[in-house]
């Protein structure tokens, strides 16, 4: 005789599903069989589970412990997009070839993308790779994104950081040359050296176009 099952072993079993609809018990008995699961009542365990992704194909992930299933959806990129397109529901045996030609917003697509990071589902480190993955995976699905092409939206939020971090260098750069400056001034101070000091005080105040007696000057040119 076979050894009896632990009754606290989990097993985790995943299965690509049309949402909302009960799979059929021949495509589900071969995973689901021996495992001691009915493939019909975890079928419908599947379709009310999935309800609210109705015709879209989805994977879900059961988690099996003494002849009980538990089901959870997986998210997938492709997916999420299509079910925030809100889409009236096809019927895929008549409909082939399905075009999704909806527009999403930015938000939509942030969404999405925190979804999957929080599913641990991205390959990047940072929230703006995973915008940019998935707005890849909306160009693939042929929607667009705030009326325009998802390319065309990557490359403008490559400009955008591009700009922002040429900010932040710029500001972090005169941070550090300020520093320097009343380093040097302190050093000349410190250091008994009116002459060298007095000259510095005059570049100074030739670079900031004012006079150290007269106080500010027209600068000419």
């Amino acid at each position: 005789m076979p050894p009896k099952p632990d009754p606290t072993e989990i097993k985790i079993v995943k299965i690509r599903v049309t949402g909302g609809e009960v799979g059929a018990s021949n495509a589900l008995a071969p995973k689901l069989g021996p495992l001691g699961l009915s493939p019909k009542k975890v079928g419908e365990d599947i379709a009310k589970a999935t309800k609210d992704w109705k015709g879209l194909r989805l994977t879900v992930q059961l988690t099996v412990q003494n002849r009980q299933a538990t089901v959870d959806i997986v998210p997938s990129a492709s997916a999420l997009v299509i079910k925030a397109l809100k889409e009236p529901i096809r019927d895929r045996k008549k409909e082939k070839n399905i075009k999704h030609s909806g527009n999403l917003s930015i938000e939509e697509i942030i969404k999405v993308a925190k979804t999957m990071r929080e599913a641990d589902k991205s390959f990047s480190r940072e929230l703006k790779g995973t915008v940019k993955e998935i707005l890849g995976t909306a160009f693939s699905v042929g929607c667009t994104v705030e009326g325009q092409s998802p390319k065309d939206v990557q490359e403008q939020i490559d400009s955008a950081f591009k700009l922002a971090k040429s900010k932040t260098l710029a500001e972090e750069y005169l941070k550090a040359r300020r520093n320097a400056e009343v380093k040097q001034a302190c050093d000349l101070y410190t250091g008994n050296k009116p002459k060298e000091l007095w000259s510095w005080l005059k570049l100074q105040a030739r670079r900031l176009k004012t006079s150290i007696t007269d106080g500010p000057v027209l600068d000419v040119n």
